[in-house]
């Protein structure tokens, strides 16, 4: 009696484990459920190790994951779970770290660092609520520590970690440079600076002595040029670029910048305090209004046009409108949709009109330019860089009916066995016209079709379950890229592109004897 009760618990426990770790969604109500079992007796803790383990070995990443999760909660509340885990912990490890690149995390590959970081911090979490108490598993932590960094919850060799050190380690090189640069700047342009200072100093000295200063005019406005137009532009760069060096600025460099810009920010107050119109023009201003550009038309006719042959006899462009945007349309039409015909046609009544059209409907054709580059065609008429019409003119007006669903499919019987699913309104492309059948895709009495028609066909319901490991990362453009990037395409490809270049440089090098 007892050996059938466990054989139920078994059964019961396998199902439930299997259930919540195969879940794309972790259930709590089978958490509990498990919590429930386990807490009767120490024998079935070992049997929900035992399936755990069997799980946690599964080539699935996320029925993985689902198993720390499980684990984690036993693991938080009973002893005896506890010293199962810890007795196997270096399993546990491999299974979940993929530390061991001879054992790595299966698909998906999406979900593999998060498998890796959540394993990684339920351990630290262990290690510090139960380490005192478990000495393997302090044991365990410390040497998890040569390969694991705990505080990033991450691999130490971890590949994604190591490209992010060399970007990291690539953008300091980079910002060292750049305050190099800096710094050789301010050294080239230090003996500059004091010389303008000097001048400047020098120059508001004798300003302000009863001195004309219309005679220092064009040295004022100079200096103020420099100024403005050099030398704090140049102060201001160097002070952005060690700001955005961040921790690896030069602290002394930044403040010989700073000081350098509060001198010249208080010359550049004493120059406005002047009361002078400097000169701020230079040589290579351009105005707009001089500059006048020549709009020329890439659009080439087509030469066969009335317009085109009146213009050549005439000599002068009528430019005639010929559409129906005239000056009926403008007059009777207004802000309307519709046309009409406002000059009835002579030996007619003046009620007759010609059907209206909405001017919304009309569909230009459209255009295109020719281009060899461009064009999966070989032009060979000369006519590169025109502009050609496709198509014509087009009226396209909107349905004003109502569609009708379709409740009835072709069901005719298949080879496989199976009914075929194609719901056309009149005629299958595949079977001619569709006719009432019953349920074995037999063809069924003139009495029975329209029982058969009204019926809507139901769709089966899809089985609801986790994405396999395979497809799980899988999106459209994914299987596109798979059939488009594939090695069979790809060499025909290669083949059709060596052919249009075969016959494009055939005409060209056909009578050169010298290739």
């Amino acid at each position: 009696m007892e050996v059938d009760e466990f054989e139920e618990v078994k059964v019961d426990l396998r199902k439930t484990i299997e259930a919540l770790s195969k879940s794309e969604d972790f259930d709590p109500t089978l958490m509990k459920k498990i919590k429930n079992i386990c807490k009767k007796n120490d024998r079935n803790v070992c049997l929900a190790q035992k399936l755990l383990y069997v799980q946690l070995r599964r080539n699935h990443c996320v029925v993985r994951l689902n198993c720390v999760q499980i684990i984690d909660q036993l693991f938080q509340r009973s002893h005896s779970f506890r010293n199962l885990v810890i007795d196997d912990f270096q399993t546990f490890v491999d299974l979940t770290l993929g530390a061991d690149p001879s054992k790595p995390l299966p698909l998906p590959v999406s979900q593999n660092k998060k498998l890796r970081r959540e394993s990684i911090k339920k351990i630290k979490e262990w290690h510090q609520k139960f380490g005192e108490g478990y000495k393997k598993l302090k044991l365990s932590f410390n040497f998890l520590k040569q390969i694991v960094d705990f505080d990033d919850l991450s691999l130490i060799n971890d590949e994604e970690r190591l490209k992010q050190r060399e970007r990291q380690e690539k953008l300091e090189r980079l910002w060292a440079e750049r305050i190099r640069k800096v710094g050789d700047e301010i050294a080239e342009y230090e003996l500059d600076i004091e010389s303008w200072f000097t001048r400047t100093e020098n120059m508001l000295e004798a300003l302000e002595g009863n001195v004309d200063s219309s005679s220092f005019s064009e040295e004022i406005s100079g200096q103020y040029n420099i100024l403005n137009r050099r030398l704090l532009p140049k102060t201001k760069a160097w002070i952005v670029t060690l700001t955005k060096a961040g921790n690896s600025t030069d602290h002394d460099l930044m403040r010989r910048a700073i000081d350098i810009k509060n001198r010249l920010a208080a010359s550049l107050v004493k120059f406005e305090a002047l009361d002078l119109t400097f000169d701020t023009s230079t040589d290579l201003d351009i105005k707009a209004e001089d500059i006048k550009t020549e709009k020329s038309s890439d659009v080439v006719q087509d030469p066969t046009t009335w317009e085109a042959t009146v213009k050549k006899v005439t000599g002068q462009d009528l430019k005639l409108n010929l559409q129906l945007e005239d000056k009926i349309v403008k007059s009777e039409v207004g802000d309307g949709d519709s046309v009409e015909n406002a000059d009835p046609t002579p030996g007619s009544s003046g009620s007759s009109s010609v059907p209206k059209i909405c001017l919304k409907d009309i569909q230009e054709p459209d255009r295109m330019i020719v281009d060899p580059e461009k064009s999966r065609f070989w032009v060979s008429d000369h006519r590169e860089g025109q502009v050609l019409s496709m198509g014509s003119t087009k009226v396209v007006s909107e349905f004003s009916g109502t569609a009708e669903p379709i409740k009835w499919s072709c069901r005719a019987k298949l080879a496989s066995g199976k009914l075929c699913p194609r719901m056309d309104r009149v005629k299958c492309p595949l079977h001619g016209l569709i006719v009432a059948r019953d349920d074995s895709g037999e063809v069924v009495a003139q009495e029975e079709k329209k029982l058969i028609f009204d019926q809507a066909v139901k769709p089966k319901a899809k089985k609801k379950g986790m994405k396999s490991a395979e497809k799980w990362d899988e999106t459209s453009r994914s299987r596109i890229e798979k059939k488009i990037f594939s090695k069979s395409t790809a060499m025909r490809v290669a083949k059709d592109l060596k052919k249009y270049d075969k016959i494009r440089t055939k005409d060209k090098f056909n009578d050169q004897f010298n290739y």
